[in-house]
């Protein structure tokens, strides 16, 4: 490991569920000059045993989180904490999603022990840090929202209940999640969901969620 972060070391509270991966990422980061002040396997731990003095930076371990929940939940609860996402997915799709919830970094299965590093050091300092592909795809969906071309017409499509699904879809919730919510039958949901990635013209929730929260109002 050769990132050493003089004048950038962060408090840091690591979320991951599986305990070896949690314990060995706490173990890099301090060994780095971070202080890992706290872990827990979920966000729901989490939000139980942060300390008084919130830390820098909360490390997320995407795999089995609702994403845009449990970023907002973790916000909520630490209104200046900046969150670093490790995931599976580089796509530029599923980081949009990540970003549009608040994330401050990004860091993939294919990024180094280093880039993590960096990417907390970053996070700790106020800054966004991803890979340079992912920072050009977001500067475009930018520009793409200056300029107006996010449809609207298709959100407005969308029926009383279709629209209660959607506004489900961009809280990250599942289809059990929607159901549960709304008090109908899971099927229902599943027609439903169907139904609005149909009329918006996606594949994919996460699609669906960034066409809704970008369309003008």
């Amino acid at each position: 490991m050769r990132y050493h972060p003089e004048g950038h070391a962060a408090s840091v509270f690591v979320i991951a569920p599986v305990r070896l991966y949690r314990e060995g990422i706490a173990d890099a980061l301090e060994r780095a000059g971070h202080t890992v002040v706290g872990q827990a396997a979920d966000v729901n731990d989490a939000l139980g045993s942060l300390p008084d003095m919130p830390p820098a930076v909360a490390l997320l371990d995407a795999e089995g989180v609702e994403g845009r929940a449990a970023v907002r939940a973790l916000r909520r609860r630490a209104p200046r904490i900046r969150i670093v996402v490790l995931a599976i997915s580089g796509t530029v799709r599923d980081v949009i999603a990540w970003a549009e919830a608040g994330i401050a970094g990004y860091v993939t299965c294919n990024d180094s022990l280093d880039d993590l590093i960096e990417t907390v050091a970053a996070a700790a300092r106020g800054e966004a840090h991803c890979a340079p592909q992912v920072n050009s795809a977001l500067l475009e969906h930018v520009h793409q929202l200056a300029d107006g071309r996010v449809a609207s017409g298709a959100v407005a499509a969308l029926t009383e209940r279709e629209r209660e699904i959607a506004e489900c879809l961009c809280d990250g919730l599942s289809n059990k999640q929607i159901a549960a919510q709304l008090h109908i039958a899971l099927p229902t949901v599943k027609n439903h969901v169907h139904s609005v990635l149909g009329k918006l013209e996606v594949s994919h929730r996460t699609e669906a969620a960034q066409a809704l929260t970008s369309a003008p109002q």
